[in-house]
């Protein structure tokens, strides 16, 4: 499918991005962009999962599809949690983000600025796709 093709040139990209950095940064440098490629990964994956269960949440609660007061205040309140988590998993991603520009420095001090900005462009595509 397209979606596939699109994810996988796009890791096509960072590997040749990675295996560039990691002829030239130190050890310390590398994980710190291996973990933050996961990171950012998985908080995507985090907050699409629980935006999902929110809306499948609300959907039943508008469409008046529960049984009695009780299940619907169970209801509210797990839409009120998952409205907490999604919060919290926003703050999460501000932090992600400035982290990025720690990691997509690396780049820059080594190749220059052009290569910051394909990294950059890889963690956008990576969140889009």
């Amino acid at each position: 499918s397209s979606l596939e093709e699109k994810q996988a040139h796009n890791e096509q990209d960072f590997q040749q991005l990675e295996s560039s950095l990691k002829l030239v940064c130190s050890v310390h440098e590398h994980d710190k962009l291996l973990l933050h490629v996961v990171e950012v990964k998985n908080l995507c994956f985090l907050l699409v999962g629980l935006s999902c269960r929110l809306v499948r949440i609300e959907h039943t609660l508008a469409s008046m599809d529960w049984r009695g007061v009780e299940e619907r205040g169970d209801l509210e309140r797990k839409r009120e949690a998952l409205e907490r988590q999604i919060e919290e998993g926003e703050i999460l991603k501000e932090k992600i983000e400035r982290r990025s520009e720690k990691v997509g420095s690396y780049f820059e001090n080594y190749f220059g600025e052009e290569q910051r900005n394909m990294f950059e462009r890889y963690l956008r595509r990576r969140v889009k796709i």
